[in-house]
């Protein structure tokens, strides 16, 4: 681990193998690990990247402040900016801004999430959720895009999205995309 800088703050740490050209500023307990070169944490609470780039990339990602927010596993080029307990795993080019509780994972390549709370995309590239919220059930979010390349959500609550390309639920509560086909409830 070599070429990196730490500025300010408390308990915050760059260890572990291929940390290279990374920096912390200021912040409590943020952390730059394993396989995360050439990124940066800008402050907050315990944010951390592990695992970030991969073999043949380097990760060049990024955590703006906030608080539990991760970035990890083959997630080069994203960008987390504020929020709480928002993670991005497996899905490089993407970017959660704000919110708490949202995830884009499972090779989400170039999506996004702009604020709202427990929203998920999963196994979707090029797909956003702007907005909205769901709520958590055991770990289980009930606002998401799933299996669905190039599609949206824009606010509501509980909308979802699975195996439907191409397609966009706008507002209102308990809307379902599912195979292609709209279902209430």
């Amino acid at each position: 681990t070599d070429y990196n800088s730490i500025i300010g703050g408390q308990y915050n740490k760059i260890c572990d193998y291929d940390a290279d050209y990374s920096g912390i500023l200021a912040g409590t307990d943020n952390c730059i690990g394993y396989r995360s070169q050439r990124s940066v944490i800008l402050g907050g609470c315990n944010n951390s990247m592990y695992y970030a780039g991969n073999y043949y990339t380097d990760a060049f990602s990024a955590i703006v402040a906030g608080v539990n927010n991760t970035i990890n596993f083959f997630s080069s080029y994203s960008t987390i900016t504020g929020g709480c307990n928002n993670t991005i795993c497996t899905s490089y080019s993407s970017s959660i801004l704000g919110g708490r509780g949202n995830c884009i994972c499972d090779g989400s390549h170039d999506s996004a999430i702009i604020a709202g709370h427990y929203n998920c995309i999963c196994n979707s590239c090029n797909s956003v959720i702007l907005g909205g919220n769901g709520t958590p059930y055991g770990g289980y979010l009930s606002q998401y895009i799933y299996g669905s390349d190039r599609a949206a959500i824009v606010a509501g609550h509980f909308n979802k999205l699975t195996y439907s390309q191409f397609s966009v639920v706008v507002g209102g509560a308990n809307n379902k995309i599912c195979n292609g086909s709209v279902n209430a409830g």
